[in-house]
């Protein structure tokens, strides 16, 4: 988040919230910002950062699927008419936004960390990122350089032999 990934952290957090149920199991505290509650009550939560950060990140169409699925849950689980008002407002900014609003389509980079400068999570992987709005190869090279200053860069796919 910190560095404008919104999408890839809605992205993220959505890996976790798939992981529970809309059940009333209980969860464990796993931070201080997440406290002791209901599996469902969690996944709410969840659900509704992931669409802040899709909203930021401008994956509107990621996010209308969550938007439906909690629709449901306030309309027939919870009979929670002013939640169900909201959820449905967000889900027509969505749909507007999706409509009207214009967009970059955004560059996608390959990235392969070979050798032993780089950190273990990252030694001998390959990643393929997204680049920032607007973002052309030579700024995002820059970018890897200033995180990276001894990679080199490499012009061919194949792993170093």
């Amino acid at each position: 988040v910190t560095a404008d990934n919104y999408a890839e952290a809605g992205f993220t957090l959505k890996l976790y919230a798939d992981s529970l149920q809309w059940s009333a199991r209980p969860v464990v505290a796993d931070s201080q910002a997440q406290p002791d509650q209901p599996e469902w009550h969690r996944k709410e939560q969840l659900y509704h950062l992931i669409l802040q950060y899709f909203d930021k990140g401008k994956c509107w169409e990621q996010g209308i699927p969550l938007c439906k699925e909690l629709a449901n849950l306030y309309e027939r689980k919870l009979f929670d008419y002013n939640k169900l008002s909201h959820i449905l407002q967000t889900q027509a900014k969505f749909c507007d936004n999706i409509l009207t609003l214009l967009r970059p389509e955004p560059e996608y980079f390959r990235v392969g960390f070979y050798g032993l400068s780089f950190p273990l999570f990252l030694r001998n992987k390959v990643f393929i990122y997204r680049g920032l709005e607007y973002e052309r190869i030579e700024a995002f090279t820059q970018r890897l350089l200033t995180e990276f200053p001894s990679a080199q860069i490499m012009a061919r796919n194949s792993p170093p032999s």
